[in-house]
C-alpha cells in the first residue's frame, strides 16, 4: 500500500497524467466554459495546480484573467514554475497546504475558484469546511469548480468505474506511448483506487451526491455536474 501522497508520487503523475486521467484535454476544457464572463473580478485560483497544465490552458484560452497557481509539492511546484514565462505576471505561483486554513482568504474575490484530483485527500468534514471558505470568497458570479475523484455508491458502480478508468489509461497509453507503459505503471503503483481492496487511507473520496450538497450548503447556487468518468468528476456552484 502506497501511505500517503509523496514526491515519488508527484514525479509518476508529471511523466503520466496525460495518460492517467480520462479525457484530460476535454476536462480542461470544460473547466474553462466553466468560467463566468461579464464579472469584476479577472482572479482565477488554481488549487494544487500541478504542473500547471489547467493554468496554461486557461491563461490561453481566456482572454484577461490572472491565475494564483497553488500547490504543496517540491516537484509540482518547480514544474509549474517552468511553464510562466510567456504569461508574464498574469501568473503567480504560490505554496500552501491544501488542508490549512491560513491562505483562505485571498486580496481580492476570485473570479473562479477550480480544483482538479485533490480534494479527495481530505476528510469530508474537511471537504465541507474548504467549500464553505471557498465559496465566501468568490465574486458575485463566480465559480467553485471542482473535478476529482468520488465515491461510488454501490459494488455495480464501484466495478464499472475500476473498468472504465483501466479501459481509459490504456487506450492513452497506447495513443500518446505506442504501447502499455503508462498502464504497467498505473497497475504497479495502484492508482486504480476503484481497483484495489486496501486503497491508500490518503484517499477519501465522497459520495458525489453529498459533495453536490456541500455545495449547496456553503450557498453555491446552480450546483451542477459536467462530466464523468471512471470514477470521477465535474462538478461546480456560482456564488450569486
Amino acid at each position: 500500500m502506497r501511505e500517503g501522497w509523496t514526491e515519488h508520487d508527484s514525479k509518476t503523475f508529471l511523466r503520466d497524467a496525460d495518460c492517467f486521467v480520462p479525457e484530460r484535454d476535454l476536462l480542461f476544457e470544460s473547466v474553462c466554459q466553466l468560467v463566468p464572463d461579464c464579472i469584476q473580478s479577472d482572479l482565477v485560483v488554481e488549487l494544487c495546480c500541478g504542473d500547471g497544465s489547467l493554468s496554461e490552458v486557461i491563461l490561453d484560452q481566456i482572454e484577461g484573467v490572472r491565475v494564483l497557481a497553488m500547490d504543496g509539492s517540491e516537484a509540482m511546484l518547480q514544474a509549474c514554475c517552468r511553464r510562466p514565462e510567456r504569461f508574464g505576471d498574469r501568473i503567480e505561483i504560490r505554496r500552501f497546504d491544501l488542508a490549512g486554513r491560513d491562505w483562505r482568504r485571498f486580496a481580492e474575490s476570485p473570479r473562479a475558484i477550480v480544483s482538479t484530483f485533490a480534494i479527495h485527500h481530505l476528510p469530508d468534514s474537511a471537504k465541507q469546511d474548504l467549500y464553505r471558505d471557498l465559496a465566501a470568497q468568490l465574486a458575485p458570479g463566480g465559480v467553485l469548480a471542482i473535478a476529482d475523484l468520488i465515491r461510488p455508491a454501490s459494488a455495480v458502480s464501484t466495478g464499472l468505474a475500476a473498468w472504465q478508468w483501466d479501459e481509459a489509461v490504456k487506450e492513452r497509453s497506447i495513443r500518446t506511448r505506442g504501447d502499455l507503459s503508462a498502464f504497467r505503471t498505473f497497475q504497479a503503483e495502484r492508482w486504480n483506487h476503484h481497483a484495489v481492496d486496501d486503497p491508500d487511507p490518503i484517499d477519501q473520496p465522497a459520495l458525489l451526491t453529498d459533495q453536490l450538497r456541500w455545495l449547496s450548503d456553503a450557498g453555491l447556487e446552480g450546483v451542477d455536474v459536467h462530466w464523468s468518468k471512471g470514477g470521477m468528476s465535474l462538478f461546480s456552484g456560482i456564488r450569486m
